[in-house]
């Protein structure tokens, strides 16, 4: 059986991309199971609570119980979520572990726009909705102020994690997907991921919406003296709005 990451960082379409991925006959996706926080692991049922303490105590088993209790007989692929911060508390134990898998492929699960990024989780902090079906309402959100600084370090910091990540598999086959292309043609950027994956072709779907439908300038109340400061730097071409 073929295993994979996506690897990734909030706000970046993790859940939307593991939902498509989901809908394949032959592909399972779990959580984000090497997530800091147990409390979230069970509430998703990526993991029982018994065995919530392997995470710490004995990583590969905790990996190999995920892999294992998760398969069934069509399953071809098997993966899940891993953010950048995900484990490195625990490197040697667990990063070298994902670095040994054979044939281990990564997704990289990108956001081209750090700016977007970082005021959809400060959205998201703010009003605890974290997705949308699309089903339901988007929301009016109010606008927020955004502090400079906070802004550059969340920038520097996303770009740091990311190589860090990439230099650490270096060796591993790695497909790079953005939020943004994945947003504006969805199947063929599912088509060119199943192609990676080596699985057969067909048709994924989702019942995610987009969580902000509103304009930088409508949601970020210092957007425009937040612009002028981003002027004529690497940033400048996140405040297209």
């Amino acid at each position: 059986m073929k295993k994979f990451l996506i690897l990734s960082s909030q706000r970046s379409g993790s859940t939307y991309l593991q939902q498509l991925l989901n809908s394949h006959p032959e592909i399972i996706v779990g959580g984000e199971i090497f997530n800091n926080n147990p409390r979230h692991l069970i509430e998703k049922e990526h993991i029982t609570e018994e065995l919530v303490n392997l995470k710490d105590t004995d990583p590969e088993e905790f990996l190999n119980h995920f892999f294992l209790s998760k398969a069934k007989s069509s399953t071809k692929l098997i993966g899940f979520r891993l953010f950048y911060e995900h484990g490195w508390s625990q490197r040697e134990s667990v990063w070298n572990i994902f670095k040994n898998i054979p044939d281990l492929s990564l997704i990289h699960l990108q956001r081209k726009n750090y700016l977007k990024q970082f005021l959809s989780l400060k959205l998201a902090e703010k009003t605890s909705h974290w997705v949308r079906k699309k089903t339901e309402q988007p929301i009016e959100y109010e606008p927020i102020l955004i502090d400079y600084r906070e802004c550059i370090r969340y920038f520097r910091r996303q770009k740091r994690k990311a190589q860090r990540a990439v230099d650490f598999f270096e060796n591993n086959e790695i497909l790079d997907i953005f939020y943004e292309n994945l947003a504006i043609d969805q199947n063929s950027e599912t088509n060119k991921l199943l192609k990676f994956l080596e699985s057969r072709p067909v048709t994924l779907k989702c019942d995610l919406g987009k969580q902000n439908t509103q304009s930088l300038s409508e949601t970020i109340s210092n957007y425009y003296q937040l612009k002028n400061r981003f002027k004529d730097t690497a940033w400048e071409d996140y405040f297209e709005d």
